[in-house]
């Protein structure tokens, strides 16, 4: 067996505490020694590691400075050459370009507000490069501002029978499902349209609905990717998803939509560390769809030298056990 393993039989006989070089994160008050931290070196082969996990999660309170840590990583990993997308639902970082000098020509900030100019560019038509991709993120975001269950038998099928059509056409967006749903003129087809139609027209459905015309125009090529969306109105932590407002649901899909497109970032190139950070994400990991693309994102990380960090309040946000061994660091800020 090797010394260092013999030693930390004693227990308090030895401390192990992060890595020899690194990102600086703070000190050890027992022995006084700095701790530093490389996050891209899980999942690189390394003999020894203790573990091959490159997400990680930063818990803590209201207040108690998870996203001043989270930040304070993800700006030094990018000094190191890695390349980032944050997704800011707080628009907290507007800035970063000011504050933030020396990488100010490597920052790209998004901001989706309620401008004209805005008006789809989140429609999965849109944002997503691969019409299969699009297709099936439509049916997410649609079964979840609707409600609509793939186990119910006749409002299921109805809505993906439409979709399909869409995604079959020249013009692809969401508008042109409720025109599809509207045409097919059944009790069921037009009970769906009136209630999205209903949705569309609300404080934030401008970004998510196009009727086709709209083109891709968020880039993601610089180093350090901000993206806002403005007056995001996100619900408690405490707030059952059957009670939430209509804002509070399109909030939501609009993290579910950005959070997706992340995945188009993760799989460029793998000889670059990626990290992308979500603020705020207990707020899509309490409901079915953020769930399943919460373990889509942390298992094309971990395929593509990609880290995923959720900044949430508690861990159990990070929903089951599963979910929770993929965690490779966690951050815990009182």
């Amino acid at each position: 067996m090797t010394s260092d393993f013999l030693a930390g039989l004693g227990f308090g006989a030895a401390q192990m505490l992060g890595e020899t070089e690194g990102i600086y994160i703070g000190y050890n008050l027992d022995t006084g020694r700095n701790v530093y931290l490389k996050p891209s070196l899980a999942a690189q082969g390394v003999k020894g590691s203790v573990t091959n996990a490159l997400a990680a999660a930063f818990l803590g309170s209201l207040g108690g400075g998870k996203s001043f840590s989270n930040n304070l990583l993800v700006y030094y990993a990018v000094l190191f050459g890695g390349q980032a997308v944050i997704v800011d639902p707080k628009s907290e970082r507007g800035r970063w370009k000011e504050t933030l000098p020396d990488i100010a020509e490597e920052i790209n900030i998004i901001n989706l507000t309620r401008e004209e100019r805005n008006k789809g560019l989140l429609d999965p038509y849109v944002i997503m490069k691969q019409t299969k991709d699009a297709e099936s993120l439509a049916i997410d975001i649609l079964t979840f501002l609707t409600g609509i269950s793939s186990r119910d038998g006749e409002k299921f099928p109805t809505l993906r029978k439409a979709i399909r059509q869409v995604t079959q056409s020249n013009r692809r967006g969401l508008l042109r499902v409720i025109d599809v749903l509207y045409k097919e003129n059944t009790p069921v087809a037009r009970g769906i349209a009136d209630h999205i139609d209903s949705i569309k027209d609300s404080n934030l459905g401008h970004l998510l609905f196009s009727d086709g015309t709209a083109l891709q125009s968020i880039s993601l090529d610089k180093q350090l990717n901000i993206i806002q969306v403005a007056d995001l109105v996100l619900p408690d932590a405490e707030t059952a998803f059957k009670d939430y407002t209509t804002v509070e649901l399109l909030s939501v899909a609009i993290l579910m939509v950005i959070s997706t497109f992340a995945l188009d970032f993760i799989h460029s190139d793998r000889s670059v560390f990626k990290i992308v950070d979500l603020d705020e994400a207990w707020s899509f990991l309490q409901v079915a769809q953020g769930k399943t693309l919460s373990n889509k994102l942390v298992r094309a990380g971990r395929a593509m030298n990609a880290g995923v960090y959720f900044v949430t309040q508690n861990a159990d946000d990070l929903l089951d056990e599963k979910m929770k061994n993929n965690i490779g660091l966690v951050r815990n800020v009182a």
